[in-house]
């Protein structure tokens, strides 16, 4: 969408001799504040969305360490387990929450390649138009 909104501005800019003669300075800016919204609006759509899925994934890690204390700390209690079977345990499911973090920042890359991916392959599959 920031694309389109910089193609407006070039093509405004390129012809600025044809949008003057015509008075056509309004419609150019209202194409543009468009194009710009458009933008604005998808950039708070996608900031909405992996808001969501990162806390999704943290809050899920964070319930996880604490089942694995709740419940740990109960054998504990009732000696069918060691305090340091505990701890280690502990230990890993607190490395695989922060992982479980990490996650979350590879699906917005991965986002992100996919989108930038799409408009190479575009431009790729697109036909010149003069042979």
């Amino acid at each position: 969408a920031l694309v389109r909104a910089a193609d407006v501005a070039q093509e405004c800019f390129s012809g600025i001799r044809t949008v003057r003669s015509f008075a056509n300075e309004p419609r150019e800016a209202d194409r543009y504040d468009g194009a710009v919204d458009e933008s604005f609006g998808l950039g708070r759509k996608k900031a909405l969305a992996y808001g969501a899925f990162g806390s999704l994934i943290g809050t899920t890690g964070q319930f996880a360490v604490v089942g694995v204390l709740w419940y740990g700390g109960a054998l504990v209690i009732a000696g069918e387990m060691s305090l340091g079977t505990l701890t280690s345990f502990l230990l890993y499911t607190v490395v695989i929450a922060g992982c479980l973090g990490g996650l979350s920042d590879l699906f917005g890359s991965l986002m992100n390649a996919l989108g930038a991916s799409s408009r190479v392959f575009a431009l790729l599959d697109a036909s010149p138009a003069r042979p």
